[in-house]
């Protein structure tokens, strides 16, 4: 079980906060996404991605952002959907996505100047050529461009964004009670960079914060500990994954085995800041396992 008092903070958490104006809609659209998954016999998984906003005002124009890229959100959703299962994606908009990872690799990061100059016009007004010449680079964005179309045709992913911290809870909880039925059919990989602290909504200034008003002074509250809800009460029979991010060994090691024992994550995928392309650990309650990344390169598009 969660603990009571997790569980009676994220309940009061949830009577205090005005859900998203999107609610119903989202909830709909993963009913009907599950509903056609059921019939043809799927696992479903549900990868979080990207990192959440903490608003300082209702009417938001400053917030403070957790860091993440959502490179490893968006690579696990490629393995995923090859190993066969339906895709539920909960990311931020502006990371690192599935499938466009690969032409952000071969041209630019961002829509900016250098994308540019890999798009070329010159031979058609009607059509727009990429102009890639890494041979390797330009078979892994056709491959993610022919992969993405058969995703689309056999409706194997659905894509759900937020921005917020406010707005990533009601998804997860929404998303969460909507797949437990599925049980031990359905995987949590929860890969997004969740804000620590928060903003109680009714503690938001309604509109932009004035800078005239001097030193800015800000009290943030803790967020609710989900992971155990999640784990005990909203899918209790699903395997679920999360992610930790430290800057030091020792606490990343510790913390990653504390969320073992209070939350009952199945596992836990442990990273180091400095080091995280490079080295991660999956740890267990029984096992401990440190995974680098080969110096060879690999074949795989999905890496």
């Amino acid at each position: 079980m969660a603990s009571d008092a997790d569980q009676r903070f994220t309940e009061e958490y949830f009577l205090q906060t005005t859900a998203p104006k999107w609610a119903n809609e989202r909830r709909e659209q993963v009913e009907i996404f599950l509903d056609h998954h059921r019939v043809v016999g799927k696992c479903v998984a549900v990868v979080t991605s990207g990192g959440t906003t903490v608003p300082l005002e209702r009417n938001t124009v400053r917030f403070l952002d957790n860091f993440s890229t959502g490179s490893r959100g968006a690579a696990s959703v490629e393995y995923l959907l090859e190993l066969g299962y339906a895709v539920i994606y909960v990311h931020r908009p502006g990371s690192v996505a599935p499938f466009a990872r690969h032409i952000q690799r071969a041209t630019s990061s961002s829509l900016d100047v250098d994308f540019l100059q890999h798009v070329d016009t010159r031979n058609s007004n009607e059509q727009i050529q990429l102009l890639i010449e890494d041979p390797t680079a330009k078979k892994n964005v056709v491959d993610a461009v022919n992969t993405l179309r058969n995703v689309r045709a056999t409706n194997t992913l659905l894509t759900l964004p937020f921005t917020s911290v406010d707005d990533y809870f009601f998804m997860l909880r929404m998303v969460a009670t909507c797949v437990a039925p599925w049980k031990e059919r359905a995987l949590f990989l929860l890969a997004a960079a969740v804000s620590d602290f928060y903003i109680p909504q009714q503690d938001l200034a309604v509109h932009k914060i004035q800078s005239r008003a001097g030193p800015l002074e800000l009290t943030l509250q803790q967020v609710p500990k989900m992971l155990g809800v999640l784990r005990h009460n909203w899918a209790p029979q699903s395997f679920v994954v999360s992610f930790k991010l430290e800057t030091d060994w020792d606490i990343l090691r510790k913390k990653a085995k504390q969320a073992i024992a209070k939350y009952a994550m199945h596992l836990v995928i442990a990273n180091e800041l400095h080091s995280r392309f490079d080295e991660v650990l999956l740890i267990t309650d029984q096992d401990e396992r440190c995974i680098t990344r080969p110096k060879k390169k690999l074949t795989s598009n999905l890496a």
